[in-house]
């Protein structure tokens, strides 16, 4: 008998009724034409890691992201018990955490510096990862705006705001700091005109919050989605409370189906996911990282042992659900990423969900099934459980899988659980990593994940291969445009864009080029290089850096002149570069003929960030100068009131500025 079942029995005893188990449903659905969504963009920050890139390269290197509670989170030594004899204490002083959770750039979200050490660092983390996944998808946030782009955030608890109603009382309590406004500000800051949603199912919530982007996209009623999920570990008290029910691993190692499995490890994650419909992706040229062919989503109802607890039945139904409403052959499905919490009772769930879920489907369609054909993995024990943006990260992870066609072994796995039934099973655990068959069709994968209060979800994935749309790359010049705030961080993205070229010299020059115009905000400050192929783009690049003139490197204090009211020549690609960086528009798209080259994924905005914590200090004011005239005195008081508001220098601050553009709105105190 295994361990779900001897639970549904003892309490079938306690209850007064006898225990029969229940077959699982059988899911019949005929295949119906649904609209494959594309992943474009893609952003994040995850435990040791503050990029997508840095996140695949320790998945590769098959690199533990766990490690012990920082000192910056909290005191981990005053309620650490590794007996979990204490109920006042965690049995666990381990945890997966981001490196950097306290920086972030305010000015560039107009967003003054004292508000930003008020708000909740879910998002001003959420806000840059945004940005960046609009930017790897090849989009110009400025062209998003006012579009019917949805937002679509999973998060749970705001442990922030815990810490600051403990530090200053009601004082750090107000309307913008509800927790639907997590999405809202996402919404707000990029003017986008779709639902702005706020999902809260617990761990399954980044699953969920793509099954309502998807559903979103499919009626129609968005042109755009980003699904994005936050989680950040700031107090101890969720430590104590799962160490009572015997959740967290006291060890610091996750065993997902392994045979010493006691319990998951939390960590951090904060994840952006720009999404569109395939067909608009392919003729916009994006750079797919992958499908999603299906999502379903359901519920436990009182299937199961306990509110907690997962139903096998339940989860197969959903799997079915999920897979059969497009067709899928249950023969191709090469992969599936699990919750795998390190918890015997769902492991066993999981596991027994999936090899019900393909027998019911080969049943009903009259196939036999390749025994142990299908591998079963899971992130967790390599980067821990990142509860509400769990799903994301394995997310991510399923993508590198796809685009590298190979299937990641699990990490440190030293042995299956006994009462893991894996004879003739059409699943096998993944105990290795190995290169993912080929088999003629695009691979395909599932991602599976369930919430504590019984909230299930499950993703269909599959692979794209980013084929050559038909129109070869131009061979002739193109101008490679780009931009920041001041020439300092100009500068920054220059160098990490002649560092880019290095690592990637096979892409074309004109998806190169193509991307800084389009995909790209026009700033302040602007270079542009026209090159033939990208060696000379990089020989331009390092040119800028290194203070060189070159014909064809062109900035504002080279041209040394506004050239804002001319017209482009369609023809003359250096004039138009010579207009673009002395602060004119560009129609770039119109110099490809009505052609879209491909967009990719090119070194993101720099954020200049610096540390907001709720302790921050106010700006002091300074007297002002009497000598003045009372215009002018008037003037400077109101200057360094705002400035002191918003904990802003006084030399920031600009009369013919908004108010808005400073941080300064109807919702400041």
């Amino acid at each position: 008998m295994n361990t779900e079942e001897q639970l549904k029995r003892i309490e079938a005893k306690l209850r007064g009724f006898s225990y029969t188990p229940v077959p699982a449903k059988v899911v019949s659905s005929s295949p119906t034409v649904l609209e494959p969504i594309a992943i474009v963009g893609l952003s994040g920050y995850f435990p040791g890691c503050m990029s997508k890139e840095e996140f695949w390269k320790a998945l590769d290197q098959d690199r533990s992201l766990l490690g012990e509670i920082p000192r910056d989170r909290f005191d981990w030594e005053s309620i650490y018990d590794a007996s979990n004899s204490d109920p006042n204490k965690s049995c666990t002083r381990w945890g997966g955490f981001i490196p950097h959770i306290r920086g972030f750039d305010p000015g560039f979200f107009s967003i003054s510096e004292r508000d930003a050490s008020r708000i909740d660092p879910r998002q001003r983390l959420l806000l840059m990862s945004v940005y960046h996944a609009l930017e790897d998808g090849g989009y110009a946030p400025q062209l998003l705006r006012k579009s019917r782009t949805g937002v679509f955030v999973a998060v749970e608890d705001d442990e922030y705001q815990e810490l600051l109603r403990a530090r200053f009382g009601n004082l750090g309590e107000g309307i913008e700091d509800a927790a639907p406004m997590i999405a809202n500000r996402i919404s707000h800051f990029f003017d986008f005109r779709g639902p702005s949603e706020f999902i809260n199912t617990l761990c399954s919530g980044g699953a969920v919050a793509l099954h309502r982007a998807v559903q979103s996209l499919r009626t129609g009623e968005i042109t755009t989605a980003v699904v994005s999920a936050a989680n950040l570990i700031l107090l101890p008290d969720a430590f104590i409370k799962m160490s009572r029910l015997n959740q967290l691993s006291s060890d610091g190692s996750v065993h997902s189906f392994g045979k010493d499995a006691q319990g998951h490890v939390r960590s951090e994650a904060v994840a952006s996911v720009l999404l569109k419909p395939l067909a608009r992706a392919e003729a916009d040229g994006n750079l797919i990282y992958a499908v999603i062919k299906n999502t379903a989503v359901n519920h436990n109802g009182r299937g199961a042992t306990s509110l907690a607890s997962p139903d096998p039945s339940v989860h197969a139904d959903l799997i079915r659900t999920c897979y059969e409403q497009v067709g899928l052959d249950p023969r191709h499905l090469g992969y599936i990423e699990a919750q795998g919490m390190g918890n015997p009772l769902s492991d066993i769930a999981e596991w027994r969900a999936f090899n019900s879920a393909l027998r019911g489907m080969a049943e009903s369609r009259g196939v036999v099934l390749k025994p142990q054909g299908c591998r079963v993995g899971t992130v967790k024990p390599l980067a821990g459980h990142m509860e509400a943006a769990s799903s994301l990260g394995a997310l991510f992870k399923v993508i590198h899988s796809l685009r590298t066609r190979t299937i990641l072994g699990i990490h440190r796995f030293s042995g299956i659980h006994p009462e893991l039934n894996v004879e003739g099973q059409p699943c096998a655990l993944a105990v290795q990593t190995v290169s993912w068959p080929d088999d003629g069709l695009p691979r395909v994968a599932g991602l599976h994940a369930h919430g504590m209060g019984g909230n299930n979800a499950h993703i269909l994935l599959e692979e794209y291969p980013n084929r050559p749309t038909g129109s070869k790359p131009r061979n002739g010049p193109c101008v490679a445009v780009l931009s920041a705030p001041t020439e300092a961080k100009l500068e920054r993205l220059v160098r990490n864009l002649f560092e880019w070229l290095e690592k990637h010299p096979a892409e074309a020059l004109e998806d190169i080029a193509f991307t800084l115009q389009v995909g790209r905000d026009a700033m302040d400050s602007r270079m542009a290089v026209l090159a033939q192929d990208q060696a000379e783009l990089a020989l331009g690049l390092s040119a800028y850096l290194n203070g060189e003139k070159s014909r064809h490197v062109f900035s504002a204090e080279m041209i040394g002149s506004n050239l804002e009211s001319e017209t482009p020549n369609l023809d003359n690609l250096e004039a138009a570069a010579r207009l673009w960086v002395a602060g004119g528009t560009v129609p770039w798209k119109e110099f490809y003929g009505g052609r879209s080259p491909r967009r990719v994924s090119l070194p993101a905005y720099p954020f200049e960030t610096k540390a907001y914590w709720l302790d921050d200090e106010v700006v002091s004011s300074r007297s002002i100068d009497s000598a003045k005239s009372i215009r002018e005195q008037i003037q400077e008081g109101l200057t360094l009131r705002v400035a002191e508001e918003l904990k802003l220098s006084a030399s920031s601050i600009y009369c013919r500025k908004h108010f808005m553009e400073f941080g300064l709105d109807s919702l400041a105190s």
